[in-house]
């Protein structure tokens, strides 16, 4: 059984500066999104987990992401968990 889409997906891309406090808060300061051609600026609030693993999960303003950190902190990997969206990075 596969998953039926409702609409047509749009490209999407994402640049954010993201500020996390070790203690499963963060904030974004400056987030620009380009979706389908439509350029938005804006901020948004982050709750996040980490596991000893170095996997996690996270919510920016309600959005789900699971995620994967680099070595030593030096980045991480996500997706996007929210049915329907299609973004990675």
């Amino acid at each position: 059984m596969g998953i039926t889409p409702t609409s047509a997906g749009v490209p999407k891309a994402v640049v954010n500066n993201l500020y996390l406090d070790g203690n499963g808060n963060g904030q974004v300061t400056m987030s620009t999104q380009a979706t389908n051609g439509i350029i938005t600026t804006g901020t948004a609030t982050v709750t996040y987990t980490v596991n000893a693993d170095c996997t996690g999960s996270a919510s920016f303003s309600g959005a789900p992401f699971n995620w994967v950190l680099a070595s030593k902190g030096a980045g991480f990997l996500y997706i996007s968990t929210k049915p329907g969206n299609v973004i990675t990075g």
